[in-house]
């Protein structure tokens, strides 16, 4: 029997209540077709079912993060096609969509088919999937410019390179859309924000509950799926990526995966885990201590990186630069780790001396949105130093420094070696500073202790934490 591989993002009342109205999709097409030159078709392929294994079992759908932002449209065999070709200049929504087949559907569930995506999704026409080969050249030879979504169905999308070559379009003309489109969705709109907060408060809730259900004995695979259980019964789609989690030495890996690995008294763990709601992602790392106790050594680092990340967030304001950000965070670093014993240089150099980028390989963060590093460049047109766009208000980010303190290392302090500490929140630019999206969840030593000694209270007393969201979070 098939699995059901399409999405049902509109099917839930508490996704729906968080959609962008009509309007806005209809407001997001005209301002990408505004950037794009007079003689232009962008042409958006759906992201295409993939098999999870055998020939008709596939992984749960998810629609790519460009054809959702453009129209909310949430099926597979779809293309969506912008035109900007007529002599005054107006552009025209094409959309071609597969038509309903009640024996297919008896499989694989409801399609909305052509007469409900007209009503839908406002385009100018819908087309049946099944015409879009036959049409496709009489587009094509319209074009000047031929802009194409890459990376989320290759098959078609090299069909459509192979026949705009062949209708005359030359590979000069042949453009991705990622740029433009990058930029559009750098900055995010009331709809989206409420969306992400609403992403982010699920995703704080689970982490709050996962640090709560934590204890010595559980493995990491138990850890997860608590975590991910709370997700989906607060509404999300599911995890926004892989989630991890990562006890000890295992916290040393960036994307370590959870694993049947037992959590043990006196390890840390690290808990990098999110979760995706109407399209949107949350990303939050926390990182505690398994029995509810930081040992003295244990919390000289955890202060450190946090008093790292504070630093750098409350410096995040509208015109500040990505470097101004970078070098907070490690100025804070490098001298919270030389008071405590490390000799180190502030970047790797011949000798094999101690370096900050040896304890931290990674960036302070990323842009969030519909995809969990969302597209957008953190440099101008023009402007060559890699970290210097100003930061302007609807931007959406994460802050997440971190220190991995190898076990084997010898150049680090022997009471030092083991602990792997990462910190990480999603943070909003606004007019005159910022907004903590994940506030919410615990992050202060006394916090973090206090709660988990609550939880152990429970447990002993045959109690349990429910993991529902707070009822003023609800829609």
């Amino acid at each position: 029997m098939r699995n059901n591989n399409q999405a049902e993002p509109a099917s839930s009342s508490a996704v729906t209540a968080f959609q962008p109205s009509p309007e806005e999709y209809k407001r997001r097409r005209q301002a990408l077709l505004d950037l794009l030159p007079r003689g232009s078709v962008a042409i958006f392929p759906a992201a295409d079912a993939k098999l999870r294994n055998g020939d008709d079992s596939h992984y749960l759908y998810r629609q790519s993060s460009e054809v959702l932002y453009l129209t909310g449209f949430p099926e597979d065999e779809a293309v969506l096609v912008l035109t900007k070709v007529s002599d005054n200049g107006q552009g025209q929504f094409l959309l071609f969509v597969k038509e309903r087949d009640p024996q297919e559907e008896q499989w694989n569930g409801k399609r909305i088919g052509i007469a409900e995506s007209r009503s839908r999704f406002g385009a100018d026409q819908v087309v049946d999937i099944r015409k879009f080969e036959s049409q496709l050249p009489g587009i094509l030879r319209q074009a000047s410019l031929v802009y194409l979504s890459q990376g989320v169905n290759k098959e078609l999308e090299r069909q459509i390179r192979l026949k705009a070559l062949q209708c005359g379009v030359s590979k000069r003309h042949l453009r991705r859309t990622v740029g433009p489109l990058g930029e559009l969705r750098l900055i995010k709109s009331a709809s989206e924000l409420a969306i992400m907060q609403r992403s982010a408060d699920i995703g704080t809730h689970a982490h709050n509950a996962g640090l709560m259900q934590c204890h010595a004995g559980m493995s990491e695979v138990e850890l997860r799926s608590f975590i991910e259980h709370v997700f989906l019964l607060n509404g999300a789609a599911g995890p926004s990526y892989t989630t991890i989690v990562a006890g000890g030495e295992n916290g040393n890996c960036l994307h370590h995966l959870a694993s049947p690995d037992i959590l043990r008294d006196g390890q840390l763990v690290l808990v990098d885990a999110a979760c995706e709601f109407a399209g949107y992602a949350s990303d939050i790392t926390r990182t505690y201590p398994v029995n509810g106790k930081f040992s003295p050594a244990q919390r000289e680092i955890y202060e450190l990186v946090l008093a790292a990340q504070e630093a750098a967030i409350q410096a995040v304001k509208p015109g500040v630069v990505w470097s101004q950000l970078n070098k907070i965070c490690d100025d804070t670093l490098f001298q919270g780790l030389e008071k405590l014993g490390f000799q180190l240089t502030r970047t790797k150099e011949a000798g094999g001396k101690l370096s900050l980028d040896d304890l931290m390989p990674h960036g302070l963060g990323h842009w969030l949105g519909l995809d969990v590093h969302d597209v957008g460049e953190k440099t101008l047109p023009g402007v060559r130093n890699k970290n210097e766009r100003p930061l302007s208000p609807g931007m959406v980010f994460t802050v997440e420094p971190g220190l991995y303190l190898k076990a084997d290392d010898e150049r680090i302090p022997a009471r030092y070696r083991g602990i792997n500490v990462r910190i990480e929140d999603n943070i909003r630019v606004t007019d005159s500073g910022y907004a903590v999206l994940t506030s919410a969840a615990f992050k202060s030593v006394a916090d973090i202790e206090q709660m988990m000694e609550y939880a152990l209270g429970m447990r002993r007393e045959g109690g349990d934490y429910m993991p529902v969201v707070p009822a003023k979070h609800k829609p």
